[in-house]
């Protein structure tokens, strides 16, 4: 009895032991990578196959008598021995999982956690398609003015099927602000699916995008319309397009484009969460027809471009008391006070104009009053009170003369001609950097990233949109005062360069319109009169080319005037999603003088800061040296 009690209490202990190691190994083996496996290491029970399974599932059954084999005594030591080896067995187990903690980076599991990881959709595919409900298909790109086809009949619009289901359209309507038609075709959109609908084509195109519907012969209007897909009483999705509301182009050869983490009926309502397409199709028209909108990455303020230097924007921001000594600067003697240089690095000298001198503090009312005689727009509405401490404004336009320099010494990136873009357009126009005759011209088709460079490298940085205003409208008496012209109330064209209106066929050198009767040698334009007789432009502080010539980007983002706080103090509107960026001022594509006036803005919220014009330009602000 002795000597089966001591058997069967070494087969039960080394029965443990074996079933420990058996284990361990398990253990070991789902810890390492497998090629024929991407299971991870942690999930052991799926590593064992049934016998193991049976093995280890029998470990609770081991006091059983019915497991026990015959057992051979010679096989299995003494009794006294089982601690010893127990603890030989203990010691090899800690080694074997310590050097399982560390497993070779290659082995690693590629694991997100759970809320990071990508579930993906199951979509219904094999369903029959059903009319949609409320909000199951949106408009998501629209394209009233394509330039790849003759005579709009490149139009197309995108929609997008939001449903995990399959969508017919058949026998629900779409219509426009003026024009409707049934769907009369089995038109059906996949699961979370795209198609392209467009006005009926005379011909078949080899550059055309694929029409899944055609709506007719009706052409979509190109400065507004609405759209609409109703199906039966229910409205599924409706979107407006208007240019004067949207605070955009709609430029020629590119469409709108929903921001792709707002693909919903209700985000589609609001224009910030369109933008204007970038991307080049096949037939040279700007698009992302039936393919993933381009993304909206606004972050922090714009486009998510990196910038390296300091803006600093700091010294501009608005404060929250207006100095003692803020007072409305009419009657101001020592006009103007120019003449004064910044040395930009290379050797040459930058003119400036000081504003608002050293320790004084200016007040005025910026923004055009409802009922001027000559011209006002809602943009520029309504009038409100601005103080303003020291600062200078460059006296003309940056050259290209200057920004060569800018470029040579390292500091500013060149314009590149492939992004120049007429202005309203995605026409590509010719920039003046390329240009040798265009030294004293204006720089143009810079970006406002660019801008900032420029000014950052010379000293300086952009204005604000209040100190640009000021510099063009010059000190005032009261908020009823009002001049339309930075040089007055003369209309005259030979003060400005507009389209069709001077010599010059695009930009004129700065500081050309100063009064005297210029000869063609001395302009350096090639075709027109020998001569042309100018007027001065100049602003009461002395700037030149305010107005025309080129458009000029600000410091700040486009606004509302109804959302800037009266009496505020060096404002700059910079808010946190704040998009695109605004430009001051007419240009030579303008082509009537009611655009060269001083209170003329351009906010464009829907075009990235990365945009350049052939138009645009810029001049920077600087802390007065005196």
């Amino acid at each position: 009895m002795n000597l089966l009690a001591r058997k069967m209490i070494n087969f039960h202990n080394h029965a443990r032991l074996f079933v420990l190691f058996i284990g361990i190994v398990i253990f070991l083996l789902c810890t390492r990578c497998s090629e024929e496996s991407d299971l991870s290491p942690f999930d052991h029970d799926a590593d064992l196959d049934p016998q193991q399974e049976q093995d280890v599932s029998a470990d609770d059954d081991l006091d059983s008598d019915e497991h026990l084999p015959d057992i051979d005594e010679e096989e299995f030591p003494d009794s006294e021995d089982i601690s010893d080896i127990e603890n030989d067995e203990n010691a090899s187990e800690e080694q074997d999982v310590e050097e399982t903690e560390e497993i070779p980076e290659e082995c690693e599991p590629d694991l997100d956690p759970p809320w990071e990881q990508e579930v993906e959709e199951e979509l219904e595919w094999d369903v029959p398609p059903v009319p949609p409900e409320a909000g199951d298909v949106i408009f998501s790109e629209l394209m009233p003015f394509p330039l790849a086809l003759q005579q709009n009949e490149g139009q197309w619009v995108e929609l997008t099927n939001r449903a995990r289901h399959p969508i017919t359209l058949q026998g629900c309507e779409f219509a426009t602000s003026s024009y409707s038609t049934t769907i009369d075709s089995p038109l059906q959109i996949d699961p979370r699916g795209k198609i392209l609908i467009g006005v009926e084509r005379a011909t078949t195109y080899s550059n055309d995008v694929t029409i899944a519907w055609n709506w007719g012969n009706y052409i979509l209007k190109t400065g507004w319309d609405s759209l609409r897909i109703s199906c039966g009483e229910t409205m599924i999705d409706s979107v407006t397009y208007s240019e004067n509301n949207m605070g955009m182009y709609l430029m020629f050869g590119a469409s709108v484009s929903l921001c792709p983490d707002h693909l919903d009926a209700e985000q589609n309502d609001s224009y910030d969460n369109w933008r204007v397409s970038g991307e080049r199709m096949p037939n040279d028209d700007r698009g992302t027809p039936g393919e993933t909108n381009e993304p909206c990455e606004f972050i922090g303020g714009d486009l998510d471009v990196e910038i390296e230097w300091d803006t600093d924007i700091e010294q501009w921001e608005s404060q929250e008391e207006a100095p003692e000594n803020c007072l409305p600067a009419h009657g101001m003697t020592g006009l103007p006070n120019c003449g004064h240089t910044v040395s930009l690095p290379g050797g040459m000298d930058h003119e400036t104009c000081v504003i608002v001198p050293q320790g004084s503090c200016h007040t005025y009312w910026m923004g055009n009053l409802p009922d001027n005689w000559y011209y006002f727009d809602q943009r520029e509405m309504p009038r409100h009170t601005v103080h303003l401490t020291s600062y200078a404004l460059s006296r003309f336009p940056v050259t290209v003369g200057e920004y060569r320099q800018c470029i040579e010494d390292g500091g500013c990136g060149r314009p590149v001609a492939e992004l120049c873009h007429v202005d309203g357009s995605y026409l590509v126009g010719e920039p003046n950097i390329d240009n040798p005759l265009r030294t004293n011209h204006p720089v143009n088709c810079i970006n406002r990233y660019q801008a900032l460079e420029f000014c950052h490298w010379a000293g300086g940085t952009l204005p604000s949109e209040a100190q640009w205003e000021y510099g063009a409208v010059g000190p005032m008496e009261s908020d009823e005062d009002l001049t339309n012209f930075p040089w007055g109330e003369d209309r005259n064209e030979c003060r400005a360069n507009i389209w069709g209106n001077d010599p010059f066929e695009e930009t004129s050198p700065v500081g050309f319109f100063d009064g005297q009767r210029k000869s063609r040698e001395e302009g350096g334009w090639l075709f027109g009169p020998d001569d042309f007789q100018t007027c001065d432009d100049s602003s009461p502080f002395g700037l030149k080319d305010m107005t025309h010539n080129v458009s000029e980007l600000v410091l700040d983002f486009p606004s509302d005037y109804d959302d800037w706080p009266n009496e505020s103090v060096n404002p700059v509107w910079w808010p946190p999603l704040a998009k695109g960026f605004l430009s001051r001022g007419s240009n030579w594509v303008y082509s009537e003088m009611h655009h060269a006036r001083s209170h003329l803005r351009t906010p464009m919220s829907f075009i990235p800061s990365t945009f350049s014009s052939i138009g645009c330009g810029f001049r920077c602000a600087f802390t007065p040296s005196e």
